[in-house]
């Protein structure tokens, strides 16, 4: 079985290029959305911890607002059952 390799001259060369670019930019269109299509919704959680300055054990608070005056809301502690507000603490983050 024999092959035939028709031949093409310099213009068709160009339009099949052409359409081969054409093609490929589609391509890279279809991949673009593709990739800005997004899978998930995010939401900021904001997240303190706290110690309880009696039996020293810990908890959380988990807020969604960023503007939360954490020192004006009184917490009772779930171990041992003290009531009272919280103090911030200054994290070094240079560690």
């Amino acid at each position: 079985m024999s092959y035939r390799i028709e031949a093409a001259t310099k213009e068709e060369w160009a339009e099949r290029a052409l359409s081969g670019e054409k093609k490929l930019a589609e391509l890279i269109l279809i991949r673009s959305k593709l990739n800005t299509f997004t899978m998930f919704n995010a939401v900021k959680e904001i997240i303190w911890h706290l110690t309880c300055a009696s039996c020293k054990g810990w908890f959380t608070f988990a807020t969604m607002e960023d503007k939360y005056c954490i020192e004006r809301t009184t917490f009772h502690c779930p171990h041992c059952g003290k009531k009272g507000r919280a103090d911030t603490l200054e994290v070094d983050t240079t560690k």
